[in-house]
């Protein structure tokens, strides 16, 4: 019989043990949520899917630093939140660059 253990369990697992089983289990149980929040936000399915990259890419690297009594599922969705909101920015200011230099080609 196996025990779930809670979030908190995990998280300090992977920060003290560098267990990679238990970030995969942090992922699996919080990646429907994050692609969730960054695809209502971004409206685009790859762009979501490469901003839950990013979010559990920044949770790995800065683990070390995270509080150890860290809401994970609110973290996750604030973390969501935020790095989706930068890709759209990121997003549409690469479309006016894209578009004034256009312009500027063709109209000199």
């Amino acid at each position: 019989m196996t025990v779930m253990k809670n979030d908190l369990t995990l998280f300090r697992l992977y920060v003290e043990e560098q267990n990679e089983a238990a970030f995969a289990e942090l992922v699996h149980r919080h990646l429907n949520m994050v692609w969730g929040v960054s695809r209502r936000i971004t409206r685009d399915d790859d762009l979501a899917k490469d901003v839950a990259q990013m979010v559990f890419s920044d949770l790995a690297r800065k683990a070390s630093r995270r509080p150890p009594s860290l809401i994970m599922a609110a973290w996750l969705h604030r973390a969501a939140s935020l790095a989706a909101r930068k890709c759209v920015r990121t997003y549409v200011r690469r479309g006016e660059r894209e578009r004034k230099a256009m312009y500027l080609l063709f109209n000199p």
